[in-house]
């Protein structure tokens, strides 16, 4: 009703008097100076994203810029057949002429934190090694059941013993595995959200019948057994463990925050519920002696661990740290693999 009422009144006030009645000339150069100056304001708009006065359309730009994953996931990630290929299976993070000193290797989650790694490679004039798969924790004699398809062409099991093989033969002091630990033990946050894994080569590839309790036992088994083998070749192992998984997509977080920071702090997850989440898995990985970097101090505040920080988002989506938020926990990641 309101629409038909405005089009009526624009039709009758301003449409009949502008076609109508004299000064022709005069209507038609005011409508193309209009014409001109609303197409100047929309352009410099656009390219100026927004005027000062519109700080909300800049905050929101800002924040919808800082939702980043790595750029060399491509080159680094899901490499197909990297258990067999014969080269460019993993890439090279650091000096190119520096001595190798880590293989960082792991899931998605590694993925995420490759910014903080290759900074660390770079800052500290050190080689690194990376590579990794979706669904495939570096656990050394697991397999990942993805169904026959996934596993010719990221077969867990052979790129971890892969892996293992090149550390021994090329002499790498330190290993570094990052996962999301609790995909593969099963999650209090996210019950369907579970990859099972298992130890035994004979279980169903794809899965079928491997129970959560089972996959929970092989994977304590598989930390336990990776610490060991690669202590019996002289490497130190360092577990990454996991990051706050989060409720809210970051776009959709946006959406419903409107941009203002205090709002997003109702969208985020609480630490309460993440280390609830992490508290088996991390009891698991900490009972193996070996180094341990953890992150809960730096990404939670005030009993939340929020989606944002600084202006920009931690998270690429729910559960993987942007380039920023990979960035922000930097510091933490090169003091303790420094020492």
């Amino acid at each position: 009703a309101g629409s038909v009422a405005l089009a009526w009144l624009t039709y009758k006030l301003v449409e009949r008097r502008v076609r109508g009645g004299s000064r022709g000339a005069a209507k038609v150069g005011a409508l193309m100076v209009l014409g001109v100056a609303i197409g100047v304001f929309g352009y410099t708009a656009d390219r100026k994203q927004g005027y000062p006065l519109r700080a909300y359309n800049q905050k929101f730009v800002s924040y919808k810029d800082s939702i980043k994953a790595p750029d060399r996931a491509a080159e680094c990630f899901e490499i197909p057949y990297a258990y067999r290929k014969p080269q460019a299976w993993y890439c090279s993070l650091g000096p190119f002429d520096a001595p190798v000193k880590y293989f960082a290797y792991g899931d998605s989650h590694a993925l995420s934190l490759l910014p903080a790694l290759e900074k660390f490679a770079q800052d500290t004039r050190v080689a690194m090694k990376f590579t990794g798969t979706s669904g495939c924790p570096s656990l050394v004699g697991l397999q990942s059941l993805r169904g026959h398809a996934l596993v010719e062409k990221y077969n867990c099991r052979a790129l971890n013993d892969r892996i293992f093989e090149d550390v021994k033969a090329s002499g790498i002091e330190n290993v570094i595995l990052i996962n999301r630990w609790t995909y593969y033990s099963g999650s209090i946050a996210r019950p369907p959200e579970f990859n099972p894994v298992a130890r035994d080569p004979g279980k169903p590839i794809d899965g079928a019948g491997v129970t959560q309790a089972a996959s929970r036992a092989d994977l304590a088994w598989a930390i336990h057994n990776t610490v060991a083998r690669y202590a019996q070749i002289g490497v130190r192992v360092i577990f990454v463990e996991d990051i706050p998984q989060q409720t809210f997509e970051p776009v959709d977080a946006l959406r419903k925050s409107r941009a203002v920071e205090a709002e997003y702090l109702t969208l985020s997850v609480s630490r309460k519920e993440h280390e609830a989440n992490q508290q088996w898995v991390n009891r698991v990985i900490r009972g193996t002696g070996a180094k341990v970097i953890n992150f809960d101090d730096i990404l939670c505040q005030h009993q939340v661990c929020p989606l944002v920080g600084d202006g920009k988002f931690w998270y690429s989506d729910d559960d993987h740290l942007s380039v920023a938020g990979a960035l922000k926990v930097y510091p933490r990641l090169a003091e303790r693999l420094r020492h």
